[in-house]
């Protein structure tokens, strides 16, 4: 085990999206639309000009999303099978791992356990705005235990994805 900063094996914020060159249905997703890597739905809109201001950030298969605020209702998950088009909220720090340091799974199972939930939901409700809230500050200096091997992560992360995969399936049935 070892102790890392987030921002010393992933990017936060990595990338803005690029509104020049879309084709098709923009998909949106904002900071109530996912909870515990649970998407209940994106957002369609035919034309960017209709979007929500805060319709910014550019994922990918693989990134994490985090939401700035009320760390407590758990507003996390990793994105996978994605449509095309897919922006999310400014209200989500964006978490890009550098996979030849960390598994994008394992960390977010390690980012979903509730000892971190409870430190930062911490951190949000001493902010001075309106709401309780993190900042991406907050999120990329977030000191994390984890396992080294990276072989042993990408497996304990298929492992608990596997799970999760299976309570979804048997919540559907």
């Amino acid at each position: 085990m070892k102790i890392v900063k987030l921002n010393e094996i992933a990017v936060c914020n990595k990338d803005n999206f690029d509104f020049s060159n879309v084709k098709g249905v923009i998909n949106y997703l904002d900071t109530s639309s996912i909870t515990d890597n649970s998407v209940s739905s994106f957002t369609k809109y035919e034309n960017y000009k209709n979007i929500p201001s805060r319709a910014k950030r550019a994922v990918s298969n693989g990134t994490i999303v985090y939401s700035n605020v009320r760390p407590i209702l758990r507003h996390i998950g990793i994105l996978s099978n994605l449509p095309q088009n897919v922006v999310v909220s400014t209200g989500f720090t964006t978490i890009d791992v550098n996979e030849q340091k960390i598994d994008p799974y394992y960390l977010y199972y390690v980012l979903s356990q509730d000892c971190y939930t409870q430190y930062l939901s911490k951190i949000a409700n001493s902010a001075v705005s309106a709401y309780p809230s993190i900042t991406v500050s907050d999120l990329s200096n977030l000191k994390l235990t984890i396992f080294e091997d990276l072989s042993y992560q990408k497996k304990l992360g298929q492992l608990l994805k596997d799970i999760d995969k299976k309570i979804q399936n048997n919540k559907k049935q």
